[in-house]
C-alpha cells in the first residue's frame, strides 16, 4: 500500500526574500537512494533533495563540477545515486566525460578528482549499484570517432575507479542498469539491435 505524502512544488526559498517566485521551475526527479535514515533524491540537472522522515523534503545545494582542465563543467548532469559501504555516491556527466561525487551524510557533496584512466575519454554513466564491498557503475564509453561500447566501472570507495569495457566492439552497445549481490554482478543493456545481459561472478 502506497500513500501520497507530497504533491506540488519543492523549492528552496530564501527566507529573507519577500519576492518569492510564484512559479518556480519544475523538478523532474530521476534517481533516489537511502541509507535507511536519510533519503537523497536527484534530478537530471543535478538538483538534490534530502529527507529524514520521507515526508519533509529540503532542497540542498546543487552538485557542481570541474572538468579535467579545472574548468567548470559544461552540460553537468546527474544519472544515478547509491549508498554503499563508504557513504553516498552520485554519478553523472561533466561535458562528454563521466564523473562522480561522494558524500558521507547526503548533505555535503564533493566531486572526485578527475582520473584520465577511468573517465578520461567520452563516457556516459547510466546507473550505479552498491554492496558492502563497493560500487559498480554501468554505462558506455569510447574514444572520439569510435563506437560507444558497454562499460562498467568498479570502486571500493567511490573515489578511485577501474574501467572495464565489456565488448565485443563490433557494434555499439551500452549498459542501462546494474545490480549486485553476494555472488555476482549483472548488467543489462543493448548490443547493436539486440538486448544484452552481462554477468560477472564475484570472487570470494
Amino acid at each position: 500500500v502506497y500513500e501520497l505524502v507530497h504533491e506540488g512544488v519543492l523549492q528552496d526559498f530564501d527566507p529573507n526574500d519577500a519576492e518569492q517566485d510564484p512559479y518556480p521551475p519544475r523538478l523532474e526527479f530521476k534517481t533516489i537512494t537511502t541509507d535507511n535514515q536519510t533519503a537523497v533524491l536527484g534530478t537530471e540537472d543535478a538538483e538534490l533533495l534530502i529527507t529524514r522522515d520521507g515526508e519533509t523534503w529540503e532542497l540542498i545545494p546543487r552538485l557542481v563540477g570541474l572538468d579535467g582542465e579545472g574548468q567548470e563543467c559544461s552540460g553537468l548532469g546527474l544519472s544515478a545515486l547509491a549508498h554503499g559501504s563508504t557513504g553516498f555516491v552520485a554519478v553523472g556527466s561533466c561535458g562528454v566525460h563521466g564523473t562522480a561525487w561522494t558524500s558521507h551524510d547526503g548533505l555535503t557533496w564533493s566531486q572526485i578528482p578527475h582520473d584520465e584512466s577511468s573517465f578520461g575519454e567520452p563516457a556516459w554513466l547510466n546507473s550505479i549499484t552498491a554492496n558492502e564491498n563497493g560500487y559498480v557503475v554501468g554505462g558506455r564509453s569510447g574514444s572520439d570517432g569510435e563506437l560507444q561500447t558497454a562499460t562498467v566501472w568498479t570502486s571500493s570507495d567511490g573515489i578511485s575507479w577501474t574501467r572495464m569495457v565489456l565488448g565485443p566492439t563490433e557494434a555499439e552497445s551500452g549498459v542501462l542498469g546494474v545490480a549486485i549481490d553476494d555472488d555476482a554482478v549483472v548488467a543489462v543493456g543493448w548490443q547493436g539491435d539486440d538486448a544484452a545481459i552481462w554477468r560477472s561472478v564475484l570472487t570470494k
